[in-house]
């Protein structure tokens, strides 16, 4: 095998299991939807929103009214419009956020894998990737938690759907510590590295860019600029790192 063709057969390698890590998130994101098809509809627009519900609810126990649960209308109006739940809605609304607590799970253990093997890269690269994925999870989990509250009452019962759900995580790093270890073969890890960079890319692309966008609401420029500030802490901490031999 000539040196032109074993360079030409790794930028193929490479491209190939870039393009794996991507195709994965995709079909998790089928598996979950088949799961819950409510998923989608339990995104959390307004966190102002999810407030004033909050508050509606707790005031309505607070009066000793029965307990109902309060759910933001569907209108094309601001916060405000409120619709009580008999118990067989309450018994679905209950159900949609366990559902979309055990779909974000499935969705977090490829995150929680891609934080592992990048930590292990460059330890700068662990923790803006944490972070970032962080961030992300926090309208999930109100997602988890708002249906779950509401349904049941109970803050303690939201709060533990979240914290499993969220749990997927280090249970996807400690798949990658166990099928890593200390140490791999070298052209098992390059697999694994350009899985993972296609996973990082699109879970950037897909979700987090995204997801800044719609709570950055008509202060669109904040993402641009937050982005290009990220690159730049990244580029800065590596060269850093590089002249210290870390």
């Amino acid at each position: 095998m000539t040196e032109e063709t074993a360079t030409g057969h790794g930028w193929l390698s490479a491209t190939a299991c870039f393009a794996i890590g991507i195709a994965l998130i995709y079909i998790i994101d089928v598996v979950v939807h088949k799961i819950a098809p409510e998923h989608e509809m339990t995104e959390v627009e307004n966190l102002g929103d999810v407030r004033e519900s909050i508050r509606q609810f707790e005031s309505s126990k607070k009066e000793s009214k029965s307990t109902t649960a309060y759910l933001e209308a569907q209108t094309t109006e601001r916060a405000g419009h409120y619709v009580k739940m008999d118990e067989n809605a309450k018994l679905a609304l209950q159900r949609m956020g366990v559902l979309s607590a055990l779909a974000i799970g499935i969705h977090n253990l490829p995150e929680g894998i891609a934080t592992y093997v990048g930590a292990i890269q460059n330890s700068s690269v662990g923790i803006s990737l944490a972070v970032g994925i962080g961030l992300h999870n926090i309208p999930e989990g109100i997602a988890v938690a708002a249906p779950i509250y509401f349904a049941t009452g109970s803050r303690w019962r939201g709060i533990m759907w979240c914290a499993i759900s969220a749990g997927a995580e280090p249970i996807g790093g400690l798949i990658a510590w166990l099928a890593i270890g200390d140490g791999m073969d070298p052209v098992a890890e390059g697999i694994l590295f350009g899985i993972v960079c296609g996973i990082m890319v699109c879970i950037c692309v897909k979700e987090l860019i995204p997801t800044a966008y719609k709570f950055a609401k008509d202060k669109t420029h904040i993402v641009a600029v937050s982005m290009f500030a990220g690159m730049f802490i990244m580029v800065a901490s590596l060269t850093l790192f590089g002249y210290a031999g870390v």
